[in-house]
């Protein structure tokens, strides 16, 4: 399934189904029918089926565009795209109409990108490039711009999503290693608390 990144600005107004279109400078890799993950902040919120997806210059956008995609006007709708991606006179804007499938109840999450970054670095043995990777989350705290630091593109975010989930796992499990460690202890002591 795809992801589809959107800014925490405007989560809650597709979770709340008030926002069902989104406006891209890219051409999407989704298609109508489509289910895609709603993914913000390093996180899963969600997943929506994809209606629509076609394209138009910035000049011809619609009221009717800027109420799906959130926005009270057009001009406030224009004046938003324009902050995010810059001078868009004359160019080609790629529009995806969505629905709301499913809410995350519980976030589905490999966790804090950066807090992930810092624990690995410091606990963990790590490859050259592991490591490059997550000291520049560290730096850039966000895993988009690190994929454009690294790769000079914020679509190439895979790589480090792998990265992180690869050391997650091992973080994890060198935490279950230490509890068990611990747990086989307080079994020992309480053995010996224990009259023969």
């Amino acid at each position: 399934m795809r992801h589809l990144m959107v800014d925490g600005k405007y989560l809650d107004a597709i979770l709340s189904g008030r926002k069902t279109l989104t406006i891209r400078l890219n051409k999407p890799k989704l298609e109508p029918g489509d289910l895609a993950y709603i993914h913000s902040k390093g996180k899963i919120r969600g997943i929506i089926r994809v209606k629509r997806v076609y394209s138009k210059r910035f000049e011809e956008l619609t009221e009717e565009e800027a109420m799906k995609d959130g926005f009270e006007t057009l001009e406030e709708l224009k004046e938003a795209l324009q902050e995010h991606y810059g001078d868009l006179k004359g160019k080609r804007l790629w529009i995806i109409e969505f629905e709301l499938v499913e809410r995350m109840e519980k976030e589905e999450s490999y966790g804090d990108p950066v807090e992930i970054a810092k624990e690995a670095l410091e606990k963990l043995e790590l490859k050259d490039g592991e490591r490059r990777i997550l000291e520049a989350i560290v730096r850039t705290g966000s895993i988009r711009k690190t994929a454009e630091l690294l790769y000079g593109d914020p679509l190439r975010r895979k790589r480090i999503r792998s990265v992180l989930r690869r050391v997650m796992r091992k973080l994890r499990a060198q935490e279950n290693l230490g509890k068990r460690g611990r747990d086989r202890e307080h079994g020992k002591r309480e053995a010996l608390k224990k009259p023969h």
